[in-house]
């Protein structure tokens, strides 16, 4: 990783990158200038970054030739990128610049997006792909109902027969199944009784 150079000297194998606020220096002077005192100026203590200065300002000035030695080192086109990012906050109208990359593919898609219908077909969730097999046709919902219809005569002694437990299970889920305001809480409580 590390690779020795000339005397004391000592250089990364590995393209190191710096991260930071960038404080504007017109809005927040001090903070600009503590902030590269920070990144391109060595230092152990904070309160100490001033070098008895009473200002970030005065100590950056001091040690400006370091500091932007130190820049040009670690952020050798931040011009460019100042630049861009600078183009970038200026210019109010992102989303067209795109259009001018595929012109071509753009007018096609506002052509497909005209011409498309605007509500998608409903009637394909409701197909019942039985017909085409040559099945007679059915309805689900009434398959379903009829897997599960009892009389109430049989429901009421099936419920006699339930002991403690079982009792208190059944109106603890009707309790939740009926005071629970998500849907999703009523969806965890019939798998679990199907668990």
């Amino acid at each position: 990783m590390w690779k020795i150079l000339q005397q004391d000297r000592t250089k990364k194998k590995r393209a190191r990158v710096i991260r930071s606020v960038h404080f504007n220096i017109d809005t927040d002077p001090e903070k600009h200038y503590r902030e590269k005192l920070m990144l391109y100026n060595p230092w152990r203590d904070e309160h100490a970054l001033k070098c008895n200065f009473p200002t970030y300002s005065e100590a950056y000035q001091h040690f400006k030739d370091t500091i932007e030695e130190q820049q040009k080192i670690y952020e050798p086109f931040s011009d460019t990128v100042d630049e861009a990012q600078r183009l970038l906050n200026e210019n109010e109208h992102l989303e067209e610049m795109w259009d001018e990359l595929a012109p071509q593919t753009e007018s096609e898609n506002a052509e497909d997006l005209a011409n498309s219908s605007k509500q998608p077909d409903k009637g394909i969730e409701n197909y019942d792909i039985g017909l085409d097999l040559g099945l007679p046709p059915s309805n689900a919902e009434d398959e379903i109902s009829k897997q599960y219809d009892m009389p109430d005569k049989e429901f009421r002694q099936h419920m006699r027969r339930l002991n403690k437990e079982q009792i208190e299970f059944v109106y603890d889920t009707i309790h939740l199944f009926k005071t629970q305001e998500e849907p999703i809480y009523r969806s965890l409580v019939v798998e679990r009784n199907l668990h």
